[in-house]
């Protein structure tokens, strides 16, 4: 319980200050002439004023609110490894029983169990939103130290808001990582990619290198050995387009529990430095020309044109040692070449060996050519 006095005046507060500067002008100067009555003057403005102020007493029963603790709980599948997640609920009884003790209350937020990551400061962040600044006695992390929404907890930080962390597990167990220092997410088909990584150990006797596996799509496994501690640079070269895969893992060290940070999955998009692109006309009409300016307006694009002026099958008595035309390079182009390019368009053309002219595609130099050339995932390409 507390008094205290108040005042609730029954005018603004200028229109008080205002008088009381009126009257205490006009009580001096009553005091300087040395008036009959200017002292009980005084004492009625003065007690004019006070009863404009419309004073009063105030009496107040205060409680006092408990303090609040919010308990950020991790329940990842990393935090539920060996003996992890008893050490969890023990620490939440033991940190309940002593709020209590002292009269806070606690309240405890637990993450998702079946959730791909670690977020802890998200779920953070919304439940102290609801707990007013001056009851927050400290926000409290309960986890394995694993946590990819790390990047969230600056907004609590720099909001000046108490964060500890309590760390589970055992801080002499072995474990054998691997860190990224540099990876690129794009490169050039075939141009060399590096990829700088380093193996770190901790609580892990001294020893030599360490088996180093590195897995591609479609690829051989390839194995060296690295020493922890020294970064070292893996070079890859992308031979297509498209995104490339590329899986690195280290050996397991003796009597090492958490194995997921022993593997590293890369994804490089592979893109052509400049699209070659092949542009077969039939036979001469006005729209190549169009096909001609939209491929060659563009910069990236590296065109090559062939127009076939003379067909197999035209009527034509001159001989063909007189023209000066030289035979399409079907077979150059589309078995030995073919490869080279990105984009294959075919204007106004036919061949002896495609479902136009009626003839099985197997027994067609061309297609029998593009077919071998093209790798399996490729064959498929609406442009062929």
């Amino acid at each position: 319980m507390a008094l205290s006095l108040g005042f609730d005046p029954i005018f603004p507060p200028w229109v008080l200050v205002g008088l009381a500067i009126l009257f205490a002008a006009f009580s001096a100067l009553l005091l300087l002439r040395r008036a009959r009555g200017s002292l009980i003057r005084t004492l009625f403005f003065a007690a004019l004023i006070l009863a404009l102020s419309n004073p009063h007493l105030v009496q107040e029963d205060r409680t006092a609110l408990s303090d609040i603790t919010v308990a950020m709980v991790d329940r990842s599948a990393s935090n539920r490894i060996g003996d992890r997640e008893s050490e969890t609920d023990k620490a939440i009884d033991a940190l309940r029983a002593n709020i209590q003790a002292t009269g806070g209350e606690l309240r405890v937020i637990e993450s998702d169990r079946k959730a791909d990551r670690t977020e802890l400061f998200g779920p953070l962040a919304a439940a102290l939103a609801d707990v007013p600044p001056d009851r927050l006695s400290a926000a409290l992390l309960i986890t394995d130290g694993r946590i990819d929404d790390i990047s969230r907890g600056e907004a609590l930080t720099a909001a000046e808001r108490p964060i500890h962390s309590l760390l589970i597990g055992n801080r002499k167990a072995p474990d054998r990582r691997i860190e990224v220092i540099r990876a690129p997410e794009f490169g050039l088909v075939d141009r060399p990619v590096t990829i700088e990584l380093r193996i770190e150990e901790d609580n892990i006797p001294e020893s030599g290198p360490v088996a180093l596996t590195i897995r591609r799509f479609d690829k051989a496994p390839q194995q060296r050995m690295v020493m922890p501690g020294v970064p070292f640079e893996i070079t890859l070269t992308p031979e297509r387009r498209g995104e490339m895969l590329v899986d690195v893992s280290v050996e397991t060290a003796p009597d090492e529990t958490v194995l997921v940070n022993n593997r590293a999955l890369f994804s490089v998009n592979a893109v052509r430095d400049r699209l070659r692109v092949l542009l077969v006309s039939g036979e001469p009409h006005p729209g190549e020309r169009v096909w001609r300016d939209t491929l060659k307006s563009d910069p990236a694009v590296d065109l090559i044109h062939f127009t076939i002026l003379r067909l197999p099958t035209s009527q034509d008595p001159t001989p063909v040692s007189q023209l000066s035309l030289i035979p399409f390079p079907t077979e150059r182009l589309f078995s030995e070449q073919l490869e080279d390019f990105d984009l294959v368009i075919f204007d106004r053309y036919s061949c002896a060996g495609c479902w136009m002219c009626g003839i099985s595609p197997i027994f067609c130099p061309m297609w029998k050519g593009a077919a071998q050339s093209l790798s399996p995932m490729d064959r498929n390409m609406p442009s062929l």
